[in-house]
């Protein structure tokens, strides 16, 4: 899979799976996650979920010291859920494993998605990954606080 990571283009040795197999780093989505989770954790590949805007992050805590790999789902652009789910799991929950925004991703939420606690960035086949890297240097100062703690402009007044 081909991801911006840390403001890198990349491939990872991860995939989006339906099917339990014993190797791979497989990402499930959470609905078979839940319904599997002793099998996928027993494997000896490494195991990462999937949630979107309407699963509480709440609800995969007591996993998290197990998943490798946590990836938010942004089903449309409009959709900015899941820049909160990075934040709780970067500042209330200190989650250090990846943390992976697939879905529809928009070049103008790149910088930010990093600064929420994003480190791998899945954009869609039809988004250029090249042009997208330059996202990361468009913005001196950020308008909003974010999990990175860097000073807001309103903040430098």
């Amino acid at each position: 899979m081909q991801v911006i990571n840390n403001r890198q283009i990349e491939k990872i040795d991860w995939e989006i799976s339906d099917q339990i197999r014993p190797e791979g780093n497989l990402i499930f989505s959470y609905e078979f996650y839940t319904e599997n989770k002793d099998s996928l954790l027993a494997r000896s590949g490494k195991t990462g979920v999937i949630l979107n805007g309407e699963t509480p992050v709440e609800n995969i805590i007591s996993d998290l010291d197990k998943l490798d790999l946590i990836a938010l789902d942004f089903p449309n652009y409009v959709d900015g859920r899941c820049f909160s789910h990075a934040r709780l799991l970067r500042e209330a929950y200190q989650y250090e494993g990846d943390i992976l925004a697939i879905g529809d991703i928009l070049r103008d939420q790149i910088a930010h998605l990093e600064r929420c606690g994003v480190n791998l960035i899945k954009l869609t086949e039809h988004r250029d990954i090249e042009d997208a890297l330059k996202a990361f240097f468009e913005f001196s100062t950020p308008y909003q606080p974010a999990a990175d703690n860097t000073q807001t402009i309103w903040q430098r007044r």
